[in-house]
C-alpha cells in the first residue's frame, strides 16, 4: 500500500503518488491516512530507499539485458534511481551508470522461500552474471544445490538456493522480454 492523496473516489481510485506518478487501486487496498501518518510513512520510505548507498548488489545492465554485480554509490534525488559502479576491471570494465531500484537485488532484497516453478534471478555455474530463470528441481537431503532452466534454454543443477534472487512472474517475462529485444537489436 502506498501512501497519497486520493484524485477521485469511484469504484477503482487514482492516488498521486510521492513520486508524481498515478496509479490505479482497488477501494479496498486504500485507506485514510492523517497527514502526520502519511509524512511518516514517506519517510520510511525515503529511509529504506537510501539504505540501498554502498551496498553491494546484482544490477541489470541495459546495455545486454544481464545482471552483474555493482556498489550502489548514490541516490538520485527525487527518484528510486541509483547511480551504480560494476565491480569489474580489465578489459571488462563497465562505465558506471544509472539504474532503477526494481533491477536491483541484494541483502536488502526480501528472501522467499523457493519452490519448484518459481521465476529466479541466477548465476551460471557461480558465475559473475545473473540470468534469469525458473527452478526446475529443489535441493534434495543433504544437498543445498537448485536446479535451474535458463532462458535461454541453458541449465545448471549446481546452482547455491542462497544465491538466487526471487522474481514475480510479470517481471520475469519483462525481462526476458528485454533481453529478446537487446539480443535481436545486436544481430541487427
Amino acid at each position: 500500500m502506498c501512501t497519497g492523496w486520493m484524485l477521485r473516489n469511484i469504484i477503482r481510485m487514482s492516488e498521486q503518488l510521492k513520486n508524481r506518478r498515478t496509479a490505479t487501486l482497488n477501494r479496498e487496498d486504500v485507506y485514510w491516512l492523517d497527514a502526520e501518518k502519511y509524512h511518516q510513512d514517506v519517510r520510511a520510505i525515503e529511509e529504506q530507499e537510501n539504505s540501498w548507498v554502498g551496498q553491494i548488489v546484482v544490477a541489470r545492465n541495459d546495455v545486454d539485458g544481464l545482471y552483474y554485480p555493482a556498489e550502489v554509490k548514490e541516490k538520485i534525488a527525487g527518484s528510486r534511481t541509483y547511480l551504480i559502479r560494476w565491480n569489474s576491471s580489465g578489459d571488462n570494465m563497465k562505465p558506471p551508470c544509472i539504474q532503477d531500484l526494481r533491477h536491483l537485488f541484494g541483502s536488502l532484497t526480501t528472501a522467499r522461500e523457493l519452490k519448484t516453478g518459481d521465476r529466479v534471478l541466477a548465476t551460471y555455474s557461480r558465475g559473475q552474471t545473473y540470468v534469469p530463470g525458473w527452478v526446475a528441481a529443489l535441493p534434495t537431503e543433504g544437498l543445498d544445490h537448485v536446479t535451474i532452466n535458463f532462458c535461454d534454454g541453458m541449465r545448471s543443477t549446481d546452482i547455491d538456493e542462497s544465491s538466487c534472487f526471487w522474481l514475480s512472474q510479470d517481471y520475469y517475462d519483462e525481462v526476458v522480454e528485454y533481453l529478446r529485444r537487446r539480443q535481436t537489436a545486436e544481430q541487427s
